[in-house]
């Protein structure tokens, strides 16, 4: 096992620490472990200069139930201009802000992102339809075929 910055885990006798998952559960895994460091380098990064709280950290995995750590991260990267513009008094209040801030619009990050899934799929289907309809146009008229052969 390795540590945020990829050091190896040791316990005090100095073993190596180590875990044995399933191949698809340490894809999970590792999915999770990146998208725990984005956001929490992002978080750090932007709004705090040491370290997060510790109540902010329970906070987001709390989140992590309900959403992705690569959601939360994008939904904050989102909202990020209207946090800044929002005066805090200390970093405690920052961490409060925060945790309202994504749990306010997160929904409508996940309903506007859907919605561009969709709107892309629909934009696929037609660019599909138009290029078969076009290849049936031009087959159509360059062969004739009885449908009775």
């Amino acid at each position: 096992m390795k540590d945020r910055n990829g050091n190896v885990k040791t316990n005090s006798k100095n073993e190596i620490k180590f875990k044995h998952y399933h191949q698809s559960c340490l894809k999970e895994l590792e999915y999770e472990r990146v998208g725990w460091n984005g956001l929490y380098d992002y978080i750090l990064r932007e709004f705090f200069t040491k370290e997060l709280p510790s109540l902010l950290i329970m906070k987001l995995k709390e989140y992590r139930k309900l959403y992705s750590f690569q959601q939360m991260l994008d939904c904050l990267e989102s909202i990020e201009e209207k946090i800044k513009k929002i005066q805090y008094k200390d970093f405690q209040h920052l961490s409060n802000l925060l945790v309202w801030m994504l749990k306010n619009n997160m929904e409508d990050y996940i309903k506007n992102q859907s919605q561009k899934v969709v709107e892309d799929q629909q934009v696929e289907e037609f660019r599909f339809l138009k290029i078969n309809n076009s290849n049936i146009k031009e087959s159509s008229e360059s062969e004739n075929y009885d449908i009775l052969d």
